[in-house]
């Protein structure tokens, strides 16, 4: 049973204190909770929508259904996914050309602590009159462009330094691992500085910068579905954010804060978005989805094979392995080995090309910091991103008769001794194949370690598909031939690389999550690693339903009177309804679970509002202990349920209890609980009739079937 908080809070009883009150202690951990859940217009067009939101480049697809087309959304062609394009400033905004549906993951603040409230794409106004265009936010390729606009010796939109404002890689700040602690540090600074000057606030800068972003990122997303497709306020948003395999929990919940908070602001299909939750919103990780986009891609992966998803972006190289269906259509069946990832992207690369620039400038070229009015960072940044960036896709590391590499740099004069030319920086070619050498040789470790694990399981793996803008580097491919046709020489049966020699879509993971939307039926069986439970009431009663939940008597400490309704009750306890599983165990792709739940109500309450929280525990978990006990120790509440019940009373639908001389009003709801795919749906319903639900997305918290 739940009693009420409204009782607990209007109601002097012997046994209330603050402490125990869940009014006062749930501060959601989390936006996961979807409450007072209320059905949408039926007439209104659904715009499925994924993000990828990756450490270089950001990309979004999505498809438009018809109001008559949303139940059957399975049967919806592939055919119909559209890019997000014509982003501000696009440098490749060409017919053909497949990078114009991304936009560099980069934003640009303004030197104004109030830029907010002057641009009405981050809310309404609130200073009025003629826009400085000075103290506009940049992003993605607005920001490049300031770039090629200082290089050119144009006014900048932004005046300040350019090292003070932009940052990129912002993602990272969302990990707090070793190999990531590096590029972390570097960006410290230019946080600080943003938290000095009150730009961001201090408490969580990740989400604050990738709620910045995002805001703009929605902006243009919103802009484009009205100008292009027609599509104002007259239609509903469904969600799907992709994360890497290697986010935690916490950093999967900061990422859904900044989204929401985003959405609150750009108000998408003109609905009014709160910044605690998202309605219609799932997450999916970004190897799983980019194995939906290949079934998809790749007509000829097979029934029953395995096939390693090999995602390398601008950050991260993450690795998964799915099998498919015995049968047809063919789908993800399950998740088959432990993903892994590891820090060896493209911006990496990018990394330490930049620091050999810089550090060759240090040591003999210093005066071109007086003679061109820049920093030498700047400067080495100019170089990595106009010249190092646009070449390293055909750069070929392992190039038998190599020449050196000759990059622009103006101001710099003839100089032997520092190997420099006139205007121009010779770099030796093994130079920069070292630079692409630490970045492969980890990502065929990576492989390799999937490669093995099957093969000692006996469980091959049959295909690897590569995805990914690291992935359409020359050099990445040769190293990935190489390193398969070594495996195939000494083990059997042969593996297939896909994807080599072949364009690859940078919108693949963001289609994937799309196609992934419009056929759920298509999610894999997985493992739960984490335990779930719900706070319950429990009467001292044998005949109470929750009460064979209670542990032993020794154990389960003393219960306590009420007068509302006359009954002894164990207050705060947690029931755990799905328990953490182990190896050779799944869960399935839809699995459900019911309890029934009592809340009583003074009779004098205003609304009768039953609500339920949800927990997750990363252990196996016993039920029918104290929410603050030691037995739940390191539990955490991730989401809660609201259900309004008060037409029930204000139409006779239920009758007041007496007790003696007091009056209550008790509400008898059914809790459904779902776990299906990466979703866990909990349903509140009166008779059968869904009175409030709440969504708490699981990605983060699953791990791969590693039978």
């Amino acid at each position: 049973m739940g009693i009420s908080l409204q009782e607990r809070q209007h109601i002097a009883l012997p046994w209330y204190h603050p402490q125990h009150d869940v009014s006062h202690q749930f501060t959601p951990d989390s936006p996961m909770a979807l409450a007072d859940a209320t059905p949408s217009a039926s007439e209104q067009k659904l715009v499925i929508l994924a993000i990828d939101f990756g450490t270089s480049n950001t990309a979004i697809q999505f498809v438009i259904l018809e109001p008559d087309e949303i139940e059957n959304r399975a049967k919806v062609s592939p055919d119909r996914l559209r890019p997000i394009t014509h982003y501000p400033e696009d440098i490749h905004n060409s017919i053909g050309d497949q990078m114009k549906n991304q936009v560099p993951t980069a934003f640009l603040y303004p030197p104004d602590p109030e830029f907010r409230d002057s641009d009405p794409r981050f809310g309404p106004v609130k200073n009025e009159g003629e826009v400085d265009h000075r103290n506009i936010a940049l992003f993605g390729y607005e920001v490049v462009d300031g770039v090629h606009e200082a290089a050119d010796e144009k006014p900048r939109r932004n005046k300040q330094p350019m090292t003070e404002e932009r940052i990129e890689c912002f993602k990272l700040l969302f990990q707090n691992d070793p190999e990531t602690r590096e590029i972390r540090e570097e960006l410290q600074p230019v946080v600080e500085r943003l938290q000095d000057t009150r730009r961001i606030p201090r408490g969580s800068p990740h989400v604050a910068i990738t709620a910045d972003y995002f805001t703009r990122l929605l902006s243009h997303a919103k802009y484009q579905l009205k100008v292009l497709y027609h599509l104002d306020k007259d239609y509903k948003v469904e969600i799907i954010l992709c994360v890497p395999v290697v986010f935690r929990l916490g950093a999967c919940m900061d990422l859904q804060k900044a989204l929401a908070k985003a959405l609150c602001r750009v108000k998408l299909g003109g609905a009014a978005f709160s910044d605690k939750w998202i309605p219609r919103f799932s997450m999916i990780t970004e190897p799983e989805a980019g194995a939906q986009w290949a079934l998809k891609q790749y007509p000829i992966i097979e029934k029953s094979s395995r096939l390693l998803i090999l995602d390398s972006g601008g950050g991260t190289c993450d690795t998964s392995l799915y099998q498919t269906s015995a049968g047809l259509p063919l789908r993800l069946a399950r998740e088959d080995a432990p993903p892994t990832g590891g820090l060896c992207g493209s911006n990496i690369l990018n990394g330490m090309f930049y620091k050999h620039v810089l550090r060759r400038l240090q040591a003999g070229a210093t005066y071109l910091e007086e003679k061109r009015g820049k920093t030498l960072q700047e400067i080495a940044q100019e170089v990595t991103w106009e010249q190092f960036e646009q070449r390293k896709r055909g750069f070929n590391a392992f190039e038998e008769f190599p020449r050196p590499q000759l990059f622009k740099c103006e101001g710099l004069v003839s100089d032997t001794e520092h190997r420099f030319g006139r205007n121009v920086i010779r770099i030796d070619h093994g130079d920069i194949s070292m630079m692409f050498h630490s970045c492969l040789e980890k990502v065929w470790a990576l492989t390799e370690t999937q490669l093995t694990m099957a093969r000692e399981r006996e469980r091959p793996i049959k295909y690897i598909i590569m995805l990914g803008g690291f992935s359409r580097s020359e050099s990445y491919q040769i190293r990935l031939k190489k390193g398969v046709a070594d495996y195939n020489a000494q083990y059997k049966p042969q593996i297939e690389l896909l994807g080599q020699g072949q364009p690859i879509d940078p919108t693949a993971i963001a289609q994937g999550a799309v196609l992934r939307a419009l056929n759920k039926t298509s999610e894999p069986a997985r493992t739960l690693p984490s335990s779930y439970g719900i706070l319950r009431h429990i009467e001292d009663h044998e005949d109470s339903p929750d009460y064979k939940y209670l542990p032993a008597k020794s154990n389960r400490g003393r219960s306590k009177f009420t007068y509302l309704d006359g009954k002894w009750w164990f207050f705060d306890r947690i029931i755990w309804f799905a328990q953490k599983q182990y190896k050779g165990d799944d869960i399935g792709t839809d699995w459900t679970y019911s309890i029934s739940s009592d809340h009583v109500f003074v009779n004098s309450e205003a609304r009768l509002l039953c609500e339920e929280l949800i927990f997750i525990s990363d252990m196996t978990m016993e039920s029918g202990y104290l929410r603050e006990g030691r037995k739940n120790k390191g539990s955490r509440c991730i989401g809660k349920i609201v259900a309004d019940m008060t037409s029930l009373r204000d139409e006779r639908l239920i009758l007041p209890e007496q007790n003696g001389r007091k009056q209550c009003w008790r509400v008898s709801i059914e809790l459904v609980v779902r776990i299906k795919g990466l979703n866990l749906e909990v349903e509140a319903r009166y008779r059968g009739e869904k009175k409030g639900e709440c969504v708490v997305n699981m990605a983060p918290a699953f791990v791969a079937f590693n039978g």
